[in-house]
């Protein structure tokens, strides 16, 4: 069981406000460190863990206050990431933008961090055009990035970071 666990948890009534990214520990479930968004009207989406448990990457879009009688919120504009590393007293030890984004013209249907914390898979779709759906693997330390395309559409809801992950091997 790892030390210390990132969520994504709301700033005030749930799903009706942003999310910062809190780090808590493990065996106690205090909080040790929160992470608010960067950006002025952003939220925190979604989060994945490396398998060193003290490398996450943070994903962070702009923040749309829900309109009746629509009881979730939505999210626009293009997204950010972040990587964050905690020290092994699970503080936050750096924070930094990472260069990968993805375009407010397609859609993130997923995304993880490799076990070694070196790439970053992503599940992206157009928001208009064929339905395609491309899995993009970055490495974080030199931006190169390798692509497989599919036709159709990955369906998985939001942007969210429980719908693809890595083998240890």
């Amino acid at each position: 069981i790892p030390p210390y666990f990132v969520a994504v948890a709301f700033t005030g009534e749930g799903a009706q406000s942003p999310a910062a990214a809190v780090v808590h520990d493990t065996v106690s479930g205090h909080a040790l460190a929160t992470i608010r968004p960067s950006i002025r009207g952003g939220t925190i989406v979604g989060v994945s863990a490396a398998g060193d448990d003290h490398t996450f990457v943070l994903d962070e879009q702009t923040w749309v206050k829900p309109k009746y009688p629509f009881p979730t919120a939505g999210y626009s504009g293009p997204h950010s990431f972040y990587l964050l590393r905690l020290s092994s007293a699970g503080r936050v030890s750096s924070l930094g933008r990472l260069r990968v984004t993805v375009p407010a013209t397609q859609v993130l249907s997923a995304f993880a961090l490799s076990p070694d914390g070196q790439r970053l898979a992503l599940a992206v779709q157009p928001r208009k055009g064929p339905a395609r759906t491309d899995l993009e693997v970055v490495t974080l330390s030199t931006g190169s990035t390798r692509m497989w395309s599919a036709v159709g559409i990955f369906r998985s809801g939001a942007a969210d970071s429980r719908a693809l992950s890595w083998t240890a091997d």
